[in-house]
């Protein structure tokens, strides 16, 4: 069976985490159907043509939680936007992609919770990927290889990295990078494809490799900076 009630699901909007506060979420994604039809057919011709995706939903409003992260958000380009209909545990489905926040209303009635609509519209490709790492980090290290599809010529590795929370002191900081390998093998020989700008507050960042690229094994590694730091961390990869 496939079918699965959406509970414990996961909303990160770029260094916020807006999960336990929503109460319904809407992933819309579609493609501008055009019309192809030549003279000397009989019936209609159709062609896929650009694609879109909007993130829409709404839930209690929390001016610690998701007032910030949907006010502040709002006509910002490029916002880091993803979305885990699962618990986010490493190796969750996941839906991310840069977005603008176009629509923020909070409202409610007299002696009822207040609640909040939004949407954000999808600057470029929505990527169907997995999260490859969800923890709070402590010590520089390296998470679980996962093994992904290779990326074709004309597609990209797409890689989200939300930075949640930023603990200790003596300039806490994390700088995340991704690796690749042809065979599980990690041993020196792995390749760097992908390194993130040091993060030392809240936020996201995003970065595409575009294909080919052969290898299929995949893995995070990051290098944590401070004294006693607790650097929580949400990485997303997917092949678009």
């Amino acid at each position: 069976m496939s079918e699965r009630v959406l509970k414990d699901c996961r909303i990160y909007h770029g260094g916020y985490d807006l999960s336990g506060r929503e109460s319904e979420i809407v992933l819309a994604y579609g493609a501008e159907i055009r019309d192809r039809t030549a003279g000397a057919t009989t019936a209609r011709q159709k062609l896929a043509g650009l694609t879109a995706a909007e993130v829409s939903g709404g839930g209690y409003w929390d001016p610690q939680v998701n007032d910030a992260a949907l006010f502040e958000g709002l006509a910002l380009d490029a916002q880091v936007l993803t979305v885990v209909p699962a618990s986010g545990a490493p190796g969750s489905l996941a839906y991310t992609m840069r977005a603008a926040d176009g629509e923020y209303s909070p409202s409610g009635a007299v002696g009822d919770l207040i609640g909040y609509d939004f949407a954000a519209y999808g600057i470029g490709a929505l990527v169907r990927g997995v999260v490859m790492e969800s923890a709070t980090l402590d010590a520089s290290g390296a998470g679980t290889p996962r093994e992904l599809p290779a990326v074709p010529e004309g597609k990209a590795l797409h890689a989200a990295l939300h930075v949640l929370g930023v603990e200790g002191t003596g300039a806490p900081g994390v700088t995340v990078t991704i690796e690749s390998s042809a065979a599980n093998t990690w041993d020196g020989s792995e390749t760097v494809r992908v390194e993130f700008d040091a993060a030392l507050a809240p936020g996201a960042q995003w970065a595409a490799l575009p294909g080919p690229v052969t290898d299929t094994w995949w893995r995070v590694s990051w290098t944590v900076t401070g004294t006693e730091p607790g650097i929580r961390v949400v990485v997303v990869l997917g092949i678009k």
